[in-house]
């Protein structure tokens, strides 16, 4: 395979690895800045060993990991990375750096072995000089090309470090082989919290007297808790913590699979269909049920979206089926057809609505009006703040939250009570509680660390992927993905090309003529190049 002809790129890249720094230095340092010193006090930051005269310089990087659907019987494993600090398209923010089949996997092998590659990786990437040795530990050969650059500075004194990384569940249980997970009694590695009936842990009480409240475990617990089998390679990434991990759950800032994808599609069709339940005191049929979805709050649903044209607004009208409500047996939960962003619409009509028709002497009902605001101003704050939040902000952001899950509680607590199927809670709610005992400690907007980019990216290579053929899929997906980046560093090929060795598990092969770390050294500093260029423009 021959790598694409584009001599101003390629010169541009050599430009920027000789030694010259980016022509947006003067964007992109302060923003840097500011990031390590928001993030200085966090536990992660003193494994860094990051000195504060390198903040300018050395760019936060996140690490990104899922699944895709390429083909009707192919799924490929995707890890990409991005600048922690970054803005604008997926495309333009995020670099794909391995892509494989899954069925030419072995797990949980070959995610251990990226998570040491990656390791290798970014302990080049924070040095700002070419290895001396290989990711195995190996000095070069004497009087290789690899020997000669060894110890010389690249990009002239750019450096990356560890920021965060972000996944859904399935790819976080088996990228770092928690034994403690949603699916299990033992749902969350932050706390005692627990799914088992009669648990004195149970993770369905958001208040103060929670006894799982009373101890969070830290990394070092965390790690205790895995047994020494199932210890995640990332242990060797430098500046990875538990609480790192900006995805689903524990201390998440997701607020894409969280909130838009989890909190609010129970909250909203549960409100909804509770307050038309109790217009009727138990005479409410189902067919009755899905006329006023159709008749009432559909029109009204669409009449607000006229006034708020800002938002994301879905085609989609209400009925029983797309409310999970066929059955009276079956808990109220927005249906799969309703995407992320019109989910974050339905939360602010939701609270619009039920304020409209709150009956000020019935009780429930101001207490259905009170979580839907609450829940609404919780989103609210985030959109209108920045990255980083003053005390305040951060404060009232969290008692938002807090409020919100105190109040589904009980709604939830009346409705069993009264025998009704309504108000599910699910260990989403126990993220979102962790989310917000977290802001006022970390005060980042969690707007800023969702995964809308990183499944839209995901999105954008299943595409790039599906045009190609079966057998060389891999390979060729990962050079169109960076001819669009307009990343590629040389004629050579440089590509991550995977084989499997006698153990079955993937190892990484040398790209052709080229020694292999200059061609990873040079790829993700040019991506990163464009990507700050790109990114930053926007600001």
């Amino acid at each position: 395979m021959h790598g694409c002809k584009h001599k101003s790129e390629m010169d541009h890249c050599q430009h920027i690895v000789s030694g010259s720094s980016l022509n947006c230095q003067h964007i992109v340092s302060p923003v840097a800045e500011e990031y390590w010193q928001h993030v200085a006090h966090l536990p992660f930051y003193s494994k860094l060993e990051l000195r504060e005269e390198d903040w300018g310089s050395t760019v936060p990087i996140t690490w990104h990991t899922d699944g895709v659907r390429i083909y009707k019987s192919q799924k490929a494993w995707v890890y990409s990375f991005a600048p922690a600090v970054r803005k604008g398209r997926s495309l333009d923010t995020k670099m794909l750096t391995l892509l494989f089949r899954e069925h030419d996997m072995t797990k949980p092998g070959t995610h251990d072995d990226v998570g040491l590659f990656i390791a290798w990786c970014m302990e080049v990437l924070r040095s700002g000089l070419y290895p001396s040795t290989d990711m195995n530990g190996k000095p070069w050969p004497r009087q290789s090309r690899e020997a000669k650059m060894a110890g010389k500075q690249f990009a002239g004194g750019w450096k990356c470090a560890f920021a965060a990384f972000k996944a859904d569940l399935e790819a976080r249980v088996l990228v770092h082989k928690l034994v403690r997970n949603w699916s299990s009694y033992s749902i969350c590695e932050h706390c005692l919290a627990s799914r088992k009936p009669g648990s004195p842990f149970t993770f369905g009480d958001f208040t103060e007297n929670a006894l799982y409240l009373e101890h969070f475990f830290t990394h070092s617990e965390f790690l205790i808790l895995n047994p020494p089998d199932k210890q995640s390679s990332w242990v060797h990434v430098r500046g990875w913590d538990k609480d790192r991990n900006l995805d689903e759950p524990g201390p998440s800032r997701d607020m894409l699979h969280v909130v838009h994808q989890g909190v609010g599609q129970h909250a909203v069709a549960s409100l909804i269909s509770h307050h038309y339940e109790d217009l009727f005191r138990g005479s409410l049929t189902l067919g009755v049920l899905e006329r006023l979805l159709q008749t009432d709050a559909w029109p009204h649903y669409k009449s607000w979206c006229r006034d708020h044209k800002e938002m994301a607004s879905s085609s989609m009208p209400f009925n029983l089926p797309r409310f999970n409500r066929e059955s009276w047996k079956s808990y109220p939960e927005l249906g799969s057809c309703y995407k992320a962003a019109c989910v974050k619409t339905f939360i602010f009509w939701c609270a619009a609505f039920l304020r409209e028709n709150m009956d000020c002497k019935d009780p429930s009902s101001c207490l259905r009006a009170d979580a839907a605001y609450s829940l609404a101003h919780f989103q609210h704050l985030q959109d209108l703040h920045g990255a980083w939040l003053t005390s305040d902000v951060a404060e009232a952001m969290s008692a938002a939250g807090r409020n919100f899950l105190i109040l589904y509680q009980a709604l939830a607590c009346q409705s069993r009570h009264a025998g009704q199927h309504l108000y599910h809670i699910v260990p989403k709610f126990h993220c979102l509680l962790h989310l917000v005992l977290r802001l006022p400690i970390e005060k980042r907007n969690p707007a800023f660390d969702h995964l809308y980019q990183e499944e839209d990216y995901m999105k954008e290579i299943g595409k790039i992927a599906s045009r190609t053929h079966a057998r060389t899929m891999d390979t060729v997906t990962l050079l169109r993905s960076a001819v669009k980046l307009g990343a590629v560093p040389s004629e050579s090929v440089w590509v991550m090309i995977f084989t499997v060795d006698d153990a079955d598990r993937y190892v990484v092969l040398y790209a052709f003529d080229l020694m292999y770390v200059q061609v990873l050294v040079c790829t993700l500093l040019m991506a990163l190049y464009l990507l700050l260029d790109k990114s930053f423009d926007a600001l």
